[in-house]
């Protein structure tokens, strides 16, 4: 534990003080002998000295949990203040009963960097992202992009990511529902959402590996956070289907209001009872309950057919588009991992599920992917990164690896022309 403490030193006389606690609580847990003693004062029979002991647990229990939430604040205070990854700013991210989580409607803020500058977000009371005053003609066509982070254009202003470049190439109206970590699951709960709602003309939907893989688990990554979300499980009858998040998120705590200026011992004491503490009073109550529930079989588990899930997930999307008079376009985003000696490890998985995909009777199939390649002498990741991800700084520095205004207008391209077809 002390180890451990050296290498997170924003904060050591807490530390120190929280060592020294669970040290003395430590000798005294094992000496119940000695507590017995000094209990003797006490009538036999008193509730006092049958309730000591228990409290006495209670509190060396108490005790350490505040240790670990000292430890576990410092680590999530570090990472906000050191980290090079974008934290939006508190208001942006809230929980959702069906999606788990998801922008909040109607709101603004900032996708906020160490390095400057930092991107502004704005939602509309849809969850869309929108670029503010941009409009199209009423009677213009309309489309809906569904997809990630990619989709939704992380790190880069809206006005650059490549779904407000297609829509103004193409003269039209645009709903971009792609949101950070989203998987297959909440695509298809969005398609469900907006689709018979809106009737758009075109509905846009990425194909990535990883979007498949959010689906075959309870809980979206993150840092210090796993976010529940809807994911896709087996009935009993064998159906395929969508279990909904195993518990409710919390993304109330201001932690985005902790960046962009030094630390401190009491802006760290700020920082521990205002965002950490309430988080991770939330998380930890909320997890006990979902791995007790889980340990009685309470919890669906994920079903990991992957060809499966992508032929029920844009199989369903492409129902929704016929029924609903709306031409469905898949695009293929990606990044190179692996190398030709030795493929990444989706790469069997690639093969199988774009080849389904290319298969979909009426869906237009555009490899975009590769478009973003052809601009490149290797094809290797770090020749990929260093043309397409965020730099900052001098030196440059590597910021964020998601598509940089570069790969959107080039993955916009590919987009335009299939449309145009």
């Amino acid at each position: 534990m002390r180890r451990l403490c050296n290498l997170y030193p924003t904060c050591p006389r807490v530390y120190h003080a929280a060592l020294k606690v669970l040290s003395a609580a430590a000798r005294g847990v094992l000496n119940r002998q000695a507590l017995s003693q000094k209990m003797t004062k006490f009538p036999k029979n008193s509730i006092l000295k049958k309730l000591a002991y228990p409290l006495y647990l209670f509190f060396l229990i108490v005790l350490g949990y505040a240790a670990t939430i000292t430890y576990r604040s410092n680590e999530l205070y570090t990472y906000v203040k050191s980290s090079s990854n974008e934290l939006l700013t508190s208001g942006v991210l809230e929980y959702h009963s069906v999606l788990g989580y998801s922008p909040r409607p109607g709101s603004s803020g900032e996708m906020q960097f160490l390095l400057p500058p930092n991107i502004p977000v704005n939602y509309d009371h849809q969850m869309f992202r929108v670029v503010p005053g941009y409009t199209a003609a009423a009677d213009s066509p309309l489309l809906l992009f569904l997809g990630c982070s990619w989709t939704h254009g992380d790190a880069t202003r809206a006005e650059d990511t490549f779904a407000h470049l297609v829509g103004t190439g193409m003269n039209a109206r645009y709903r971009n529902a792609g949101y950070h970590a989203y998987g297959l699951s909440q695509m298809l709960l969005r398609a469900r959402e907006v689709i018979p709602r809106d009737k758009p003309d075109y509905v846009l939907v990425q194909y990535s590996p990883w979007l498949v893989s959010r689906s075959m688990r309870h809980f979206a990554g993150g840092h210090f956070l796993q976010r529940p979300v809807p994911y896709f499980v087996r009935d009993q009858d064998g159906h395929l289907g969508l279990a909904s998040p195993a518990f409710n998120g919390d993304h109330g705590q201001p932690i985005g209001d902790y960046r962009g200026y030094g630390p401190s011992f009491t802006d760290f004491t700020s920082f521990t009872l205002k965002a950490a503490l309430p988080f991770y009073l939330h998380q930890d109550l909320n997890g006990l309950g979902y791995q007790i529930r889980s340990a009685f079989g309470r919890i669906p588990e994920a079903h990991d057919g992957r060809l499966d899930i992508v032929s029920y997930a844009y199989g369903e999307i492409e129902s929704l588009c016929r029924i609903n008079g709306c031409r469905m376009l898949i695009y293929r985003l990606e990044r190179p991992s692996g190398t030709p000696e030795k493929p990444s490890w989706n790469h069997r998985f690639v093969k199988e599920e774009t080849r389904y995909l290319k298969g979909l009777a009426g869906v237009t199939y555009v490899d975009s992917y590769s478009a973003v390649l052809e601009a490149l002498k290797t094809s290797d990741e770090s020749t990929y990164l260093k043309e397409y991800a965020h730099y900052r700084g001098n030196p440059p520095k590597l910021v964020d690896r998601h598509p940089n205004p570069r790969a959107h207008a080039i993955i916009a391209r590919s987009i335009i022309e299939a449309l145009k077809e």
